[in-house]
């Protein structure tokens, strides 16, 4: 059976093939969207990164980000918060599953460090997706998800022994 950790690193190992894909792309592609009124590509990838902040805050880190991004460049300059992030993740199921409290717009919320955990991994592969077909749709160079998924990741791990 795959465990959490496993599905976090996997998560954590498509979150930085995704942003090395979207780099070698311009601009336009990053302001590419599925349809008017939907984000754009940049803005999927800044919530990507800012929700892996708020899970990590949820589980007893610091915020990093109070702001919206103003640039596509400053989003670009993401890559590094976002591998910590996701690191913290992962070390975080290695502790007890225990039922965690956080404090948002002054009310109390209740939530298993599992539930955190996992709605990580799930809220990351909807995204991917939204971004894979924003890009589709533009007609930009697409990312493989079939690449990106747990096949992919198992695949890699083979290839690196």
């Amino acid at each position: 059976m795959i465990s959490l950790e496993k599905s976090l690193r996997q998560m954590a190992w498509a979150d930085q093939k995704l942003f090395e894909h979207l780099l070698g792309l311009p601009d336009e592609a990053w302001r590419a969207k599925v349809v008017e009124g939907e984000w754009p590509v940049y803005s999927y990838l800044f919530h990507l990164v800012a929700s892996a902040d708020w899970y990590a805050f949820e589980l007893g880190a610091k915020l990093h980000f109070t702001k919206e991004p103003e640039s596509i460049d400053e989003v670009r300059t993401l890559g590094p918060i976002w591998r910590e992030l996701d690191n913290f993740l992962i070390e975080e199921c290695f502790k007890d599953d225990e039922e965690l409290t956080y404090v948002e717009d002054g009310k109390e919320f209740r939530a298993l460090r599992s539930t955190v955990l996992s709605q990580a991994v799930i809220h990351a592969v909807e995204h991917r997706i939204h971004i894979a077909t924003a890009l589709n749709l533009a007609g930009y160079e697409l990312p493989n998800l079939e690449d990106f998924s747990v096949w992919g990741y198992v695949h890699s791990l083979d290839n690196s022994n």
